[in-house]
């Protein structure tokens, strides 16, 4: 959620909303794994998505279409966000761990309904 707030944090006045990353494509996992600046294959990223609403039930931080379904395992109560292995494997994690993170800067503000209990609760 911290890197959430992070990715909001670096629109500025009149500028494009920017959020984490919400994969729309297959593709656009692939170059996210691979380093989307070409910097080589990069492990343990949070995308923006999680299941802070409502336990199982997952949800990019944007309303916006996707063609990607993300099947994220190790699910808990205490396991809300998602971050993507380098080897292509989702995972929920704790919304808490330091893990690396892709900011998004596409038009789509990010919707805090969408990940409304901070940090790890379904309350």
């Amino acid at each position: 959620i911290g890197a959430e707030q992070d990715c909001e944090n670096d629109s500025g006045a009149g500028e494009l909303p920017s959020h984490l990353i919400v994969l729309d494509d297959a593709p656009e996992k692939t170059a996210m794994i691979g380093g989307l600046a070409g910097g080589g294959n990069i492990n343990d990223q949070y995308v923006g998505a999680t299941d802070l609403d409502q336990e199982a039930q997952l949800q990019y931080v944007t309303s916006q279409q996707v063609t990607l379904s993300l099947t994220p395992g190790m699910n808990a109560d205490n396991k809300d966000c998602v971050r993507i292995k380098n080897t292509g494997v989702e995972e929920f994690r704790s919304c808490d761990e330091t893990n690396k993170y892709v900011c998004e800067c596409d038009g789509n503000a990010a919707n805090p309904s969408r990940f409304p209990n901070l940090p790890n609760g379904n309350n």
